[in-house]
C-alpha cells in the first residue's frame, strides 16, 4: 500500500520530490547519478558505501551510508530514516544545497574549465 514500482518513467523530479527517501541498494556504483537526481530534488539518501557514492552522500548530512555487505546496518539505518521525519527533512534540505552547490551545471563547468587552463599552462611551458 506504501511502496509503488513504477517502471521507467520520464518525470522524473516529480516523482523524486514526492519521495520521503531514496533507497539504493546497489553493490556498484561508480558515481551514485540516481543518487545525485535524488539530492537535487531534495530527498535524503539511503545507501552502501561503494564507489564513488560515498563521494555524492555525506553520511549523516545528506543520507545515510552503510557497509555494502551488512544488511543490519542498512536495515537500521532504513528503520531509523523512516521513524525520524525531522531527520528526513534536515538531510534532504541539506541533499540540496549539497547537489546544487557541488555539482550544478555552473559549479561543474567552472571546475572543468579550471581544469583545462591548469593543463594547457603546464604543457604549453618550454
Amino acid at each position: 500500500e506504501r511502496i509503488s514500482f513504477l517502471g521507467q518513467r520520464d518525470v522524473l523530479p516529480s516523482l523524486l520530490t514526492a519521495a520521503d527517501l531514496f533507497l539504493l541498494a546497489s553493490t556498484e556504483e561508480s558515481f551514485g547519478l540516481s543518487a545525485l537526481e535524488a539530492m537535487a530534488c531534495g530527498v535524503p539518501v539511503l545507501g552502501p558505501r561503494v564507489g564513488g557514492l560515498s563521494e555524492v552522500v555525506t553520511d549523516g548530512v545528506t543520507g545515510w551510508l552503510s557497509a555494502p555487505d551488512d544488511r543490519q546496518a542498512y536495515i537500521s539505518a532504513l528503520r531509523q530514516a523512516l521513524q525520524d521525519p525531522q531527520a528526513r527533512a534536515q538531510r534532504g534540505a541539506a541533499a540540496r544545497a549539497d547537489a546544487l552547490d557541488r555539482f550544478s551545471l555552473d559549479a561543474v563547468v567552472g571546475r572543468y574549465e579550471a581544469l583545462y587552463a591548469r593543463l594547457l599552462r603546464a604543457h604549453s611551458k618550454p
